[in-house]
């Protein structure tokens, strides 16, 4: 009989140590859980510590204002005004990239349906003149679109640069065959000095191509019609003010020309994106973008650009880069 009863409650013991056990591993179970998500909550915490400060601002704000309902409304004011600023730049874009794309498709398709036109065949020398103006036409359509994606790949952070050992006497001239129609158009002679030996400088050609064709139609654009636009290329020695006696081999590229000039008051925003030196009604002067990407390309190769107004009128843009 004892040995009998004694089962029962062994049995019974064994089940209550098995419970025991069972419940500690749930607990250390719930403890590592816990820990484990601490441990994300607190990293996603460090990702989003901007999105997080932006919410705490804005929720100080928010409880302030319950205290001042007239700060309450001006901060909704402000909000309203940065979104409608928001709202005019992206239309002020959209008209302004719709009229620079729409001019020179329409007289692109001016020029291809008088050469197609079999009612009226064009002799050699009209055929001449409107593929001119259609090669113009390309002309500016590229430009406009190597800077717009120029543009958005400096916003998207996958603006890069393939170096190699490039002569910006050959940059120069790769972007005045390019630039030559838009000259030509407008009767603008262009004078081009540059130095007999090798302007050598470590950068990306494509880009540096870019950065002059862009500052030559800028030049082109915004001088008079029959008047000179001037492009330099020039290896200077310039002495490092912050070592005594060093010295560092500079190539300065320049353009000028006899236009309006820069208005002080823009001159440290000329540089940015859809800012335009001049507004006219009668002439369009693009969407503000060749000078920005100008500035991004040559700070990207450790250079440095700027701009004057000239004696008599007009502006010189330069940029300078170290020289091999």
């Amino acid at each position: 009989m004892l040995l009998e009863s004694a089962s029962p409650i062994s049995d019974l013991v064994a089940a209550e140590r098995c419970i025991l056990v069972l419940a500690l591993l749930i607990i250390l179970g719930l403890i590592a859980a816990v820990i484990l998500i601490a441990l994300a909550v607190h990293g996603v915490r460090r990702r989003n510590a901007p999105v997080v400060d932006a919410l705490r601002r804005s929720e100080d704000a928010v409880n302030a204002a319950q205290d001042e309902p007239e700060s309450f409304n001006a901060y909704l004011a402000r909000e309203v005004t940065e979104e409608e600023a928001h709202q005019r730049l992206r239309s002020y874009f959209l008209a302004n990239i719709s009229h620079e794309f729409r001019t020179p498709l329409s007289a692109l398709r001016a020029s291809l349906e008088l050469l197609v036109n079999e009612e009226n065949p064009l002799d050699p020398a009209e055929a001449r003149q409107v593929l001119r103006a259609a090669h113009l036409s390309l002309v500016g359509l590229q430009t406009l679109i190597d800077n717009l994606l120029t543009s958005s790949a400096i916003e998207a952070g996958r603006f890069s640069l393939h170096l190699t050992e490039v002569d910006m006497r050959v940059i120069l001239a790769d972007a005045v065959r390019v630039a030559t129609p838009l000259l030509e158009r407008r009767q603008q002679p262009l004078i081009v000095e540059l130095p007999a030996a090798p302007a050598l400088v470590h950068g990306d050609g494509a880009q540096l191509t870019q950065v002059m064709l862009n500052l030559l139609i800028n030049a082109s654009k915004y001088s008079p019609i029959g008047s000179a636009v001037e492009a330099t290329v020039a290896v200077r020695v310039k002495e490092d003010k912050g070592e005594k006696g060093a010295r560092q081999k500079i190539v300065r590229v320049a353009v000028a020309d006899r236009g309006p000039g820069v208005d002080p008051a823009l001159r440290s925003e000329i540089f940015r994106r859809f800012v335009r030196g001049h507004d006219s009604e009668r002439e369009q002067y693009g969407v503000g973008l060749g000078l920005y990407v100008a500035k991004t390309t040559i700070l990207a190769h450790g250079g440095r650009i700027d701009v004057e107004n000239r004696p008599g009128g007009g502006a010189l843009f330069w940029f300078e880069l170290n020289a091999l």
